[in-house]
Order: structure tokens, then C-alpha cells, then sequence
């Protein structure tokens, strides 16, 4: 009895040892599998980061590129089963840890700072809206589009660029409100450069142009608004001064597009009803514009004696002055001049092209000029 109890106590002693060297094998083998299962895992879905195991605990450990990538990384480490372990056990037995960071964001560039800060909107006559100028980031941007899109429908030639130098904060809002003015016009252009706005355009209604009148002069401090809108068979109404001279010299253009000041043939006389409703246009331009000189300048087409054209491109040019003052320009804004045939703009070979050569320019400048 006694001897049997003695191989009893040796035999669970010797099977006792036996556990304790397979058991830590096993143990250190599964978590070997374990690391290997999780890295080639994270190696497929392109996650470069190290994986320490620490008997059933997998620690993950480096940068990458995003909070998602890091949340990837962990979702993909709790989830992978060993599938290489000897035992059979394939199933999820691990624990995860992470030391995972995450990559710093590059510092953005720097914006360049833009002077003249500018915006423009062009209202086409079947409504569609174009947009040009400056915002100070994309938010902005998106913003003005979207207000744009609800008032319009349409935006087309978005031009829109990031640059610093805006007035102050109000920019984007300032911009919002002018185009919702824009809107209520049949066509027209909203202008702005630094603190100075612009809205021109047509309406067939009198008491949209009076709204717009109010609105466009109730503006942030530090503004300044001014409205030029045409109410067809209408007095001109408009309100403001513009005190930028690229605005007034755009103004200018504007207002006078494809219209011709037209004369009697070889004669220094304004000539038709047109005539004298685009001068007017011009003149309430020349008054909002007060703080700049008007250039008038004259020119022919090549037909007849060199110093003929000259004297009545001069002559012509007086007249249309004249005129100008005569509406209420002063006279000590107004210059006028002539090239006689010396600047043409169009083949002098042609009937159309000499009819583009015979025209009258208007050109904003400095009062100093």
C-alpha cells in the first residue's frame, strides 16, 4: 500500500511538471499566432503600425494619419481571430490596447493678402448669376455659393478665390445681402471693392428700385453704398456715391455697353433720342462718381482729310461734354479730347468696322490727372 501511494504522489508530480513546461509553451506560442493573425490583418487593409503581445494582451503602438485610420486599426485588432494557432482555438481570445497617435495636421498656407479686396455678381437676363471676388475661406465660400444657388438657381463661372484682406468680419453677410438686392433686378451687377458697393441694373418696376434705393445705402458702418438702377420711361432716381474709380469706371462701361452716342453725319451734332437717354445714363453717373475726372475722347473713322478727322473727333467730343455738364457734371471734372482716326478699334476696310471706329470713349481718373 505503502509503495503504490509512493508511484501515486510521483506519478501526479511528474504530470504536474509536464504542465508546467507545455502549459507556458502553448501559452507564449498563442500569442506569437495572436501577433502574427493581427499584423497580417492591419498589413491588408494598409496599416502600418507595431502590434506587442503580452501573453493575451495585443498592444498597438505608432502614427497614422487620421482618427478613422486609428479607429480602423483597433476595430480590425479586437476582431481578428487566431488563425494559426496550434490548439485549435480560433476563436477571439485577446485583449487590445492602444498607443496609437495621431498624425499633427500640416499647418495651412498662409492666405496672400489681396488689395483691392473685390466681389462681383453679374445677373444675366434669363437669371443666371456669375460670381468673381474674394473670400477669406472655404466655409465662406460655400456659404455665398449656396445663397447664391437659393436666390438665382443657377450659378455659372464661379470664380470665387481665398485670399486675405477683407474689410472686416461682415464680408460674407455683406455679400449675401447685396445679392438678395440683385435678385429682385431684371439684370444687373453687383460690385463691391473694399468698403465701397455698387448695384446697377434694370427693373420695370419703380418700387423695386426704390427697396433696392433703401437697402443699398443701409449697409455695416464703414461702407459705403450706392445704387445706379434704370426704370425703363422712368427719371433717373439713384442714390450713393462711389468712391472707387475702377467701380466708376466700370460704371461707366455698364451703362454704356453696346450704345453708341450718335451724331449727324461729319457734323459735331448729337443726333437722336438714344442718344440723349444714354448721355443722361452717363451724366448721373459722372454725379455719383464726384470725387474723379471723366475723360471724354473722340474718334473717327479713316474716311476723309487726317486733319479734318481730327478737329471733329475734338469738336464732337466738346458737344458731348457740354452736354454732360449742362446735366449737372462741373465743368472742372470734365476733360474732352479727340484722335481723330489715330486709335482705331476695328478694320477701317469695312462699313461695320468704320462705324465701331466713330465712337466716343469715357474714362474715369483721378482728379489730380
Amino acid at each position: 500500500m505503502g509503495a503504490k501511494w509512493i508511484w501515486g504522489v510521483i506519478l501526479i508530480a511528474l504530470i504536474a511538471l509536464l504542465l508546467t513546461l507545455i502549459g507556458p509553451f502553448n501559452a507564449n506560442q498563442r500569442s506569437a499566432d495572436m501577433k502574427q493573425s493581427i499584423e497580417q490583418a492591419l498589413k491588408a487593409e494598409n496599416i502600418n503600425v507595431s502590434v506587442d503581445m503580452q501573453g493575451y494582451k495585443a498592444k498597438l503602438s505608432g502614427e497614422v494619419e487620421s482618427q478613422s485610420v486609428l479607429d480602423k486599426a483597433l476595430s480590425i485588432a479586437k476582431g481578428t481571430p487566431c488563425q494559426t494557432c496550434k490548439d485549435g482555438k480560433s476563436d477571439i481570445w485577446h485583449k487590445v490596447s492602444s498607443d496609437l497617435t495621431v498624425k499633427a495636421a500640416p499647418p495651412k498656407p498662409a492666405l496672400r493678402t489681396q488689395s483691392p479686396y473685390t466681389f462681383e455678381a453679374l445677373k444675366s437676363d434669363d437669371g443666371v448669376v456669375t460670381v468673381n471676388g474674394y473670400v477669406s475661406s472655404d466655409e465662406e465660400g460655400a456659404s455665398v455659393l449656396a445663397a447664391a444657388k437659393s436666390m438665382f438657381g443657377r450659378v455659372e463661372n464661379n470664380r470665387l478665390k481665398l485670399a486675405a484682406g477683407a474689410p472686416n468680419a461682415q464680408w460674407p453677410n455683406l455679400i449675401e445681402a447685396k445679392l438678395s438686392d440683385l435678385a429682385k433686378l431684371d439684370s444687373g451687377k453687383l460690385s463691391i471693392e473694399d468698403t465701397q458697393i455698387l448695384l446697377t441694373g434694370i427693373t420695370k418696376d419703380a418700387s423695386v428700385r426704390e427697396a433696392i434705393n433703401i437697402s443699398v445705402v443701409n449697409v455695416p458702418s464703414g461702407y459705403v453704398g450706392a445704387a445706379n438702377i434704370t426704370v425703363p420711361d422712368l427719371e433717373t432716381a439713384n442714390v450713393g456715391v462711389v468712391k472707387s474709380e475702377t467701380i466708376c469706371q466700370d460704371l461707366f462701361d455698364t451703362l454704356k455697353g453696346n450704345n453708341k452716342v450718335n451724331f449727324e453725319s461729319g457734323r459735331a451734332q448729337l443726333l437722336g433720342e438714344d442718344t440723349y437717354d444714354l448721355l443722361n445714363n452717363l451724366a448721373s453717373a459722372a454725379v455719383q462718381c464726384e470725387s474723379f475726372r471723366v475723360r471724354v475722347v473722340g474718334h473717327t473713322d479713316a474716311d476723309g482729310d487726317d486733319d479734318s478727322n481730327q478737329r471733329l473727333s475734338v469738336r464732337r467730343a466738346a458737344v458731348v461734354a457740354d452736354y454732360l455738364v449742362s446735366q449737372g457734371v462741373k465743368a472742372e471734372r470734365i476733360n474732352a479730347s479727340g484722335m481723330g482716326e489715330t486709335n482705331p478699334i476695328a478694320s477701317n476696310e469695312t462699313s461695320a468696322g468704320k462705324a465701331q471706329n466713330r465712337r466716343i470713349e469715357f474714362i474715369v481718373t483721378q482728379q489730380s490727372e
